[in-house]
């Protein structure tokens, strides 16, 4: 296929949408072959990188060029920069898929690429690895630590509505106990286990990394609950159910619940105390829905 010596606006916009999309790797077909999951459509698509790429999808079957999957794979995945050249070409050669696949076009490896994966052959538990900033979930392909526009990083503030039909947490994570050590969303985890299950492998759920089996369907949604109930509890200890804000009309109050010690249900939330609201009346104040009440100057 023809060099493209520039890349086309067309490209430019569906690497940064690309960017901005959050998708799951939810199998793997060979080294260059994968199956995509758009988390906000929930359609899937099968990619092959090679010569040339293809895509399953309409807009590629239309056009026969590079589409946002694809890219997806290439910048998210492989982590190509997307001032490489390599990425607006509609196919690889023999030479840059060996390149790829030896990590050579990674523009900032993660630690979990650059890492040795443990020894599978044992069932001993291992340790979970620490999560630095340059990891990423070997599935969704966002970085843990690091916020982006969908929200996908950790987050301990999010709703308790964030959760899918399996109530796993999206920001909740699990990791591989007895071969890599290495962590991956609880949700993403999930939607892995959904698609191997669909497939006839319930019964032993792998590891998106080292291929270490994780345990059955129902061992994996357990693990992946665990995480999430214990977050619950946390969520659940801080809100003071049944008080209304009356400044700021939020319902429960979560955090610091303030009662003014001289107007009846009058109640404010930690927010809208430190601004200063209801200066001239004392209140009492609570931590959390298992603290005594205690008195509190009228100042925040």
């Amino acid at each position: 296929m023809t060099w493209r010596l520039i890349c086309p606006n067309f490209i430019k916009d569906r690497m940064r949408e690309a960017q901005e999309t959050r998708m799951l790797i939810i199998s793997r077909t060979g080294p260059l072959g994968f199956m995509l999951k758009d988390v906000q459509t929930g359609k899937k698509y099968k990619i092959f990188l090679g010569e040339p790429h293809t895509c399953s999808c309409v807009t590629f079957m239309k056009k026969r060029d590079l589409c946002v999957h694809i890219l997806w794979v290439l910048l998210k995945k492989f982590r190509i920069a997307q001032s490489n050249a390599l990425v607006w070409q509609r196919s690889l050669n023999e030479r840059e898929i060996l390149q790829l696949l030896k990590g050579e076009l990674i523009s900032s490896p993660p630690n979990a690429v650059k890492k040795e994966l443990a020894d599978v052959g044992k069932r001993e538990e291992v340790a979970q690895r620490e999560i630095t900033d340059e990891d990423v979930c070997p599935i969704c392909q966002c970085e843990f630590l690091r916020g982006d526009n969908n929200g996908s990083a950790i987050d301990r503030d999010s709703n308790d509505s964030d959760e899918d039909n399996d109530g796993v947490s999206k920001e909740g994570i699990v990791y591989c106990n007895y071969g890599c050590g290495s962590s991956v969303h609880a949700q993403c985890m999930m939607e892995w286990a959904k698609h191997a299950r669909s497939q006839g492998e319930a019964k032993a759920i792998k590891c998106p990394l080292c291929r270490t089996p994780f345990g059955t369907f129902e061992e994996v949604r357990q693990l992946c609950l665990k995480d999430r109930r214990k977050e619950l509890r946390v969520k659940r200890n801080n809100l003071h159910l049944g008080f209304k804000c009356q400044r700021c009309k939020s319902c429960p109050i979560s955090g610091k619940w303030y009662s003014c010690t001289v107007c009846q249900s009058y109640y404010l939330c930690q927010d809208c105390f430190a601004s200063g609201e209801h200066t001239f009346h004392n209140f009492t104040v609570k931590k959390t829905v298992r603290d005594q009440a205690c008195e509190s100057s009228c100042s925040p």
